[in-house]
């Protein structure tokens, strides 16, 4: 007879209640399952992997919408959002706005539990308090407690209610843009991860910030050509020069929004300056009476006289500046002499209410109306 074939052993189940844990696990209904039981550390792993999956699926979110839409303010809001949201202990995130002049910081959008927009702006120096700093080195700053920091700059409307903020810098290239930042009322809220992550949305916000500049330049551009063409086929259907002025004025005025725009035209007999069109704050008044300036007088006899675009963003800073009553809500001016073959005649004046209102885009486009006018009143001359 042949003797029968040995059986291998049965494996050994589980034990309920045992301590065996190297045995392999019984399935329900039969079987066994060799999978290695998971490491207790794993467990520990798992909200750490998924913070970091969370973070990085909004990151990304982040900078398809970037690639993708023209909204930026939305897009701001979206990495504000996502400071607040990835930055578990902050009561609010804000993203401030550096002013053109370098002086302010504006907080333009705010996410988190306590969403107070901060309505003043901050000053700004830089290398002065912890946003100075921030801007000046281009790095970002973790403070685990204001109280016990000196760079801190205490504010009263703030400091009651920041106990620990981290800032990063929004730069691109070597251009300071603003800051973002997150604040806690609880000491030591954040950790050099959250000023990494941070830093990363801060980027984000600066390359958002430099394509929203970047649209608003085109159509800065495109405003300007457009009334530029405009100022040329409203002089050319004219008869006379001086009725096309009105019209002028007037679409300068309503389309860039200024306070007030006036022109004046000289008056060789009297060797003065009259006001022929106006728009704006004052323009029926203005010309109602007759408004005549003398050479050297003020900021647009000034222009006149020198026959250079005479601009101020501080017009109560300037010795030359005569505030007019009806136009006391001035605080800068641009005027740009309407020059041809060597003299001046006449001035393009524009105001506005804000101080620094004025910048490169808006000397280009009033040099430029400057130089149609001339051209128009020089050929009307000349015919």
């Amino acid at each position: 007879m042949t003797a029968p074939t040995p059986q291998p052993p049965i494996p050994k189940l589980l034990r309920l209640n045992g301590d065996e844990s190297e045995s392999p696990r019984a399935w329900p209904g039969g079987g066994v399952n060799f999978e290695p039981e998971k490491p207790r550390d794993a467990v520990s792993l798992e909200p750490r992997l998924m913070q970091q999956l969370r973070e990085s699926e909004t990151l990304l979110a982040i900078s398809h919408r970037l690639a993708s839409s023209t909204d930026i303010p939305t897009v701001l809001q979206q990495i504000v959002d996502a400071a607040a949201a990835l930055l578990g202990k902050a009561d609010r995130a804000v993203l401030h706005i550096l002013e053109e002049r370098g002086d302010y910081l504006n907080a333009v959008t705010v996410a988190g539990p306590d969403r107070q927009l901060i309505q003043h702006p901050m000053n700004f120096r830089p290398g002065q308090g912890i946003a100075g700093l921030v801007l000046l080195h281009g790095k970002s700053i973790t403070v685990a407690d204001v109280r016990q920091d000196p760079r801190f700059v205490i504010d009263n409307s703030r400091a009651p209610r920041i106990r620990s903020l981290s800032v990063a810098p929004v730069i691109l290239g070597e251009k300071k843009l603003g800051t973002l930042s997150v604040h806690s009322q609880q000491t030591g809220a954040f950790n050099q991860h959250d000023e990494h992550l941070l830093t990363i949305l801060g980027s984000q916000a600066a390359l958002a910030l430099s394509k929203a500049q970047m649209m608003e330049a085109m159509q800065q551009r495109l405003n300007e050509v457009n009334v530029l063409y405009q100022i040329t086929e409203k002089l050319l259907e004219a008869r006379q020069v001086e009725t096309a002025l009105q019209p002028i004025a007037s679409l300068l005025q309503e389309t860039f929004g200024y306070y007030h725009v006036g022109i004046y035209l000289a008056d060789e007999e009297r060797g003065d300056l009259i006001l022929q069109a106006a728009s704006g704050e004052g323009s029926r008044q203005l010309e109602g009476d007759g408004r005549r300036v003398r050479l050297g007088e003020g900021i647009v006899g000034g222009a006149a006289a020198r026959g250079e675009v005479f601009v101020s963003n501080a017009v109560g800073e300037e010795a030359g500046f005569i505030p007019d009553p009806l136009l006391l809500e001035t605080n800068a001016e641009l005027a740009a002499p309407i020059g041809g073959g060597g003299r001046t005649l006449g001035v393009l004046d524009v105001r506005q209410r804000a101080p620094r209102a004025f910048q490169e885009h808006d000397l280009r486009l009033l040099r430029a109306a400057a130089r149609h006018l001339a051209a128009a009143i020089e050929r009307g001359r000349s015919g």
